[in-house]
């Protein structure tokens, strides 16, 4: 009887702690906020939420180099000789799959790992 009682004590203790508790009034406010949220995003106004840019482009920045060097400048010019020579003797492009490359030596296969315990080498 003793037990039965305690047993019945205890579903019952259970039973209540493991009742729902009431929301909090920020909780019940939070709840409300959510669910016109959610309704107003499946109705499509979501997309009004947006932000959108009103921001005024600033003006394009001008183009800035830095002046070459004496020794820029010498390399350019000596470009431009080599590419002014190779255009007037007619360089042709050579397609470089027509090249003759050497092959390589063939090679012999590596033997296989020796697995079997016959093998291996006995000290």
């Amino acid at each position: 009887v003793r037990m039965v009682s305690l047993l019945l004590l205890l579903c019952l203790l259970a039973r209540t702690l493991a009742a729902p508790l009431e929301d909090t009034p920020e909780v019940q406010e939070a709840k409300v906020l959510f669910f016109a949220a959610f309704d107003d995003a499946k109705a499509g106004k979501h997309a009004a939420l947006a932000p959108v840019n009103n921001d005024i482009q600033a003006p394009q920045i001008d183009n800035f180099y830095i002046p070459d060097t004496q020794e820029v400048m010498d390399a350019k010019d000596k470009f431009m000789t080599y590419f002014a020579e190779a255009v007037a003797n007619e360089v042709v492009y050579v397609n470089p799959n027509d090249i003759h490359r050497p092959t390589r030596p063939p090679t012999t296969p590596a033997p296989p790992p020796c697995i079997a315990l016959h093998c291996i080498k006995k000290n």
